[in-house]
């Protein structure tokens, strides 16, 4: 006796094949899910540790600025001292974080907001840094008039003063560099 399957075993692989398309669109929903959350997990856990990172680095930059502004007479307010405080904490900050701050898209500008940010803390909680403009400091607006273009000159003194020898004056307002017209 002689049975034949092959009907039987055509079915069964229809069948099977109908279950597979079936389910796979689920599978692969499911999957898709699951690697996402694994993926999100990861990259939060990386950027976590980047931003712990950075928030270390610029206290240690706003150090290192700080020292600097004590070595040069304290001065705060003075644009040379301080411009060359914050060059040193951005410096430090990129030689010590590239990857992290690649990783963050932290640009140089945000870099010396945050060490200008710390460094003010530390010169505020420190009565012997001078936070009075010296008598000296000019502010001078200029315009390019064919492209609209206006800048800001800040120009301190040619010495560093001692908050001894400081004459305190009136605050300097700040101007906002940006495309313009003449005000």
């Amino acid at each position: 006796m002689n049975v034949d399957l092959t009907d039987l075993f055509k079915a069964m692989v229809s069948l099977i094949a109908a279950l597979i398309i079936t389910v796979t669109p689920y599978i692969i929903m499911w999957m898709e899910r699951k690697l996402k959350v694994d993926q999100n997990a990861q990259v939060q856990a990386l950027n976590a540790e980047a931003v712990q990172a950075i928030d270390a680095g610029v206290k240690r930059a706003a150090g290192i600025a700080y020292n600097y502004v004590v070595a040069n007479g304290g001065n705060y307010l003075d644009p040379v001292v301080k411009n060359s405080a914050l060059a040193m904490g951005l410096n430090h900050m990129i030689s010590s974080f590239p990857d992290k701050l690649a990783l963050v898209g932290l640009d140089q500008a945000g870099i010396i907001r945050m060490v200008d940010g710390e460094l003010g803390k530390l010169a505020a909680s420190d009565p012997s840094i001078s936070l009075v403009p010296t008598a000296t400091t000019t502010i001078t607006k200029t315009t390019d008039t064919p492209t609209g273009q206006t800048s800001v000159a800040v120009q301190g003194p040619a010495t560093v003063a001692t908050p001894a020898t400081q004459t305190p004056v009136a605050p300097i307002p700040v101007a906002v560099v940006g495309q313009g017209a003449p005000a």
